[in-house]
């Protein structure tokens, strides 16, 4: 009986956090400038008392937010730009200077149309704590496409 018990409580535990939102949800949306040029801008909405942690951060800490964006029917120009300020600070739970964001980040990456139907598919993996847990790296993906 003791051990249906453990056993229980155990898959509670993985049940309910299974279904526990994320802190860090991600939108991607286009801004076209003109008939072929435009900006994929990329957003995450932090639940408030979390960080997401920056995109270049020492080893053996948290792990890095990465964005890779692969187009189909246009050109990036230039590299990803992280548009809101980092935060650099003391990081307590990993007791070093680290980067984050809280509250918001968006992040733009300037392209150019060639094909009419362009597509971006938008790899995200990113990890964010709240000072006493933290999520495993997490991987997202987002799909925008354009029809001009």
């Amino acid at each position: 009986m003791r051990k249906f018990q453990v056993l229980l409580t155990f898959l509670l535990g993985f049940v309910v956090s299974s279904f526990a939102a994320q802190p860090v949800e991600w939108t991607a949306v286009v801004d076209l400038a003109s008939n072929n040029e435009g900006v994929l801008k990329i957003s995450a909405e932090i639940e408030d008392g979390w960080k997401l942690y920056g995109m270049d951060l020492p080893l053996g800490g948290p792990v890095s937010t990465n964005i890779q964006i692969e187009a189909t029917g246009a050109e990036m120009k230039g590299d990803l730009v992280a548009e809101t300020q980092c935060i650099s600070a003391n990081d307590e739970t990993f007791q070093s200077t680290l980067e984050w964001w809280e509250g918001n980040a968006t992040f733009s990456q300037r392209f150019k149309v060639v094909d009419q139907s362009a597509t971006f598919s938008i790899k995200i993996r990113y990890m964010s704590c709240d000072g006493t847990t933290c999520t495993r790296p997490t991987n997202s993906k987002l799909v925008i496409e354009i029809n001009k």
